[in-house]
């Protein structure tokens, strides 16, 4: 009780001149930990994680010439992660966790219509993690993870838009990608897509895509309560998604979309428990398989309104056990309406609803649900000044979602009504 508070400060700024744009941003964010995850006493604070975390960026976009453009990008960036765990050895202890990160990076791209029905982009990135390092101790006592890592991660890719007909256009691309720690990949894709009417496309689109292990997943291991241990060599997960999509949009300020996918992943990095030691590790398991379709709708109309309303189904199964995956709703509704106030035009209204059916958990499942909030904006008190009146969860109901194997609970209550109040200035 009294412990699952937050509180968060971010400062962003940009500049701009010509085709040179120059951001940065600065955030922190401190959050209370009130599930006793990791085997922590229940219910002792000062369970709570800060995370801060610095970027600056700096980015040329600019024409070469009329049918020649080229955007060149440069990063650099630090992350920084303190936790602070309360166990119960006897006596109570406070378990230290930290992580920091630190890289910097850049890449180009250029794109080019020189040549008739051709739309070709040609493009390359890099990054340098020059600092990973993770750390875990009791405060004032034993030490007993302090690991250090760098890495470099390389890719490059082109793209060709051909336009073979007035109105059917194909889409290939290509990318390699090399990582330090899981080497080379490719990865094509691919898109066709034929215009039936002005106002109605049909698109086949299919990808594919990769995600190396990372450092908490290779590099975590501390044989302590709840503490995590050495599993398996980690492969990088990959998956490949086909999708065919009918897009409709019969009048002005009006949009269809119908959708079914097919995605395949293969080598999903989970977590595992061991019940001989209690500990915990990560694993590839062979994967999950996911079926589906979605409807969206989309209204806008001259009064400033807009609806857009979206239900989605699906089927997640496991690839080895064939039950359906965890935190896997069968289905998905979304609306969104907004406009003008009436007699208060300087204010806008928001009400979005969210319902999912229920999902898989540990050792039970989390029920279905349906949640609406409900937000007023005014743009035009003073230059540059926004402000936002919302409450979230209107009706107060009680919902929650599946919790990981390394909470003490199977679900996570979430949130009842709550007021939130928020001025942004820009300047």
């Amino acid at each position: 009780r009294g412990m699952d508070a937050e509180r968060g400060t971010t400062l962003f700024a940009k500049v701009r001149h010509g085709a040179w744009t120059l951001t940065a941003t600065h955030g922190t964010s401190d959050k209370g930990i009130p599930t006793a995850s990791f085997d922590q006493a229940f219910n002792t604070a000062p369970s709570q994680t800060t995370d801060t975390r610095s970027n600056i960026n700096l980015e040329y976009a600019g024409e070469l010439r009329d049918d020649l453009a080229l955007t060149v990008r440069a990063y650099s960036g630090r992350y920084r992660y303190v936790g602070d765990y309360i166990y119960d050895y006897p006596p109570l202890t406070i378990n230290r966790d930290e992580a920091t990160g630190q890289w910097w990076g850049g890449e180009f791209q250029l794109i080019g219509t020189q040549w008739t029905g051709h739309k070709l982009v040609l493009g390359s990135d890099f990054r340098r993690d020059t600092r990973i390092d993770q750390k875990n101790f009791d405060r004032g006592d034993i030490t007993y993870l302090d690991a250090h890592r760098s890495g470099t991660v390389f890719g490059l890719y082109a793209q060709d838009e051909l336009t073979l007909r007035p109105d059917l256009l194909l889409n290939l691309g290509l990318r390699y990608d090399h990582h330090d720690v899981t080497g080379g990949t490719v990865n094509p894709r691919a898109g066709l897509i034929y215009r039936l009417q002005p106002e109605t496309a049909l698109k086949i689109l299919y990808g594919s895509a990769y995600r190396p292990p990372n450092a908490y997943e290779l590099d975590y291991l501390t044989n302590t309560l709840g503490g995590t241990k050495a599993g398996p060599t980690l492969k990088a997960e990959t998956i490949r998604s086909t999708e065919l999509v009918l897009e409709h949009a019969p009048g002005a300020g009006q949009r269809w979309l119908w959708s079914v996918f097919h995605n395949d992943v293969n080598n999903l990095i989970v977590t595992a428990l061991d019940p001989a030691d209690d500990l915990y590790f990560f694993e590839n398991i062979e994967g999950a398989r996911a079926v589906g379709s979605e409807i969206e709708w989309e209204g806008r109309w001259l009064n400033g309104v807009r609806l857009k309303t979206s239900a989605s189904w699906q089927k997640v199964r496991d690839k080895q056990t064939g039950e359906i995956v965890m935190n896997s709703p069968r289905s998905l509704f979304k609306m969104h309406l907004s406009g003008p106030l009436p007699f208060l035009t300087a204010w806008r209204y928001g009400l979005e609803t969210l319902a999912a059916t229920s999902r898989r958990a540990p050792n039970g499942e989390a029920p279905g649900y349906l949640v609406s909030n409900v937000t007023l904006l005014n743009t035009s008190l003073a230059r540059g000044l926004e402000l936002s009146i919302g409450v979230h969860n209107l009706f107060d109901q009680k919902f929650y979602d599946p919790a990981g194997n390394e909470h003490r609970q199977t679900r996570l209550q979430q949130d009842g009504r709550a007021l939130r109040v928020k001025a942004e200035f820009t300047f």
